[in-house]
């Protein structure tokens, strides 16, 4: 999602019908679009984070796990061997 040119046009937020809304701790569980990407797998694609602390079938679960494989498959940041 790495944009050289230009401006960020649209931000969504958008909550999963599969949650309570938030967490234990009151903190706002959704999904974040930026220009219609999801902003989570994007990160997640890039190797920034690893899918976790799965408790339900999340909407946009699928499309996380295969960003996951994909920055696992070709070694990407946390995913890199040391």
């Amino acid at each position: 999602m790495h944009k050289k040119h230009g401006k960020t046009e649209t931000i969504k937020v958008e909550y999963d019908d599969n949650t309570n809304h938030e967490d234990n701790y009151g903190r706002h569980l959704v999904y974040v679009f930026v220009d219609d990407k999801l902003l989570q797998s994007e990160i997640l694609k890039q190797g920034y984070g690893k899918v976790a602390y799965v408790y339900a079938n999340y909407k946009y679960l699928n499309e996380m796990k295969r960003a996951e494989i994909y920055a696992r498959d070709n070694a990407l940041n946390v995913w890199k061997s040391k």
